[in-house]
């Protein structure tokens, strides 16, 4: 594994992994998810390592044991930035693997940036993969609205527990009889202990944060800000059934919507029963990842 510093567009030093083989097939452009980092993907890492695939990992900037504040982006335009950092990576990609296809593999919050970067960068990428991907909530406006009065009040890093309450905190809502405050992350116990475990993981976001995440949230749900777009390019949309972040089926439809309202035609759904969010870390995880690779292989 080689690691660097990658200046983002603002200056900001976003953390990067190269995972390279010999030969890769394509190379994998990885975005994790809200409140984690990329040494948690280590695992699906080197599965695709072995099956002959390179991959570059990050850390999204305010996350991983670089961030001089988790869960803080920047004083303004967060949102943007989150876009800018990805296309410096696929820069970096093309630079370092030439003539070699890009594959997106993105979660979570992870799947938001991409949905918004495919908006105008969809003939950038050979394939998507779209784990865990949250639906659009139509309180996201108003969501903007307290972010931004809160932040008017205690400053952009100020970490407000409503806002926490008012987006992520409704997820465990959605478990029966959850045994911790985060047990919609995932079914599987020993994954779950060890996110709670770790310092890097669920940390919170500041005010500031969470407008940028409402703004992205609005942004992925406007079929028409889809520009130029490569219309055949195939997506593979994993969930775990038991996860309330992706909105129950409805809320997945409307997710799948969008995309096709925005052009795309070549749409694969999985659906994976008892498993809840984190599907790269439940106990049947070795499913997912044979699926993932099957779509990078076959498709």
């Amino acid at each position: 594994m080689e690691a660097l510093f990658l200046p983002a567009t603002d200056g900001y030093k976003l953390d990067v992994h190269i995972f390279a083989v010999d030969q890769a097939k394509a190379v994998v452009q990885l975005v994790h998810g809200m409140e984690e980092h990329q040494e948690r993907y280590e695992p699906v890492v080197e599965f695709l390592n072995q099956h002959g695939y390179s991959v570059v990992t990050a850390d999204l900037r305010g996350h991983g044991h670089h961030a001089t504040d988790l869960g803080y982006f920047a004083e303004r335009d967060g949102y943007r930035l989150l876009i800018a950092d990805q296309q410096q990576i696929t820069n970096l990609i093309s630079e370092r693997f030439k003539n070699l296809p890009i594959y997106l593999l993105a979660h979570s919050m992870g799947t938001i940036i991409t949905r918004v970067l495919l908006q105008t960068d969809s003939q950038k990428y050979q394939k998507v993969v779209l784990s865990g991907y949250p639906n659009y909530q139509s309180g996201a406006k108003f969501g903007i609205m307290v972010a931004n009065l809160t932040k008017a009040l205690h400053g952009a890093k100020y970490k407000s527990k409503f806002i926490q309450n008012l987006s992520v905190g409704a997820f465990n809502k959605k478990i029966i009889n959850p045994q911790t405050d985060c047990d919609w992350v995932c079914a599987n116990p020993t994954a779950l202990q060890a996110y709670r475990n770790d310092p890097l993981c669920g940390f919170g976001f500041t005010c500031s944060a969470f407008g940028d995440l409402f703004h992205l949230v609005t942004l992925m749900h406007q079929p028409k800000r889809y520009v130029n777009v490569n219309t055949a390019l195939p997506f593979l949309m994993l969930r775990g059934a038991d996860d309330p972040c992706t909105g129950g089926d409805k809320g997945a439809a409307d997710s799948q919507k969008t995309l096709r309202r925005a052009g795309f035609t070549n749409l694969t759904i999985i659906d994976y029963p008892a498993m809840r969010h984190e599907i790269l870390n439940e106990v049947n995880r070795q499913k997912v990842y044979e699926d993932i690779l099957a779509f990078y292989e076959h498709n």
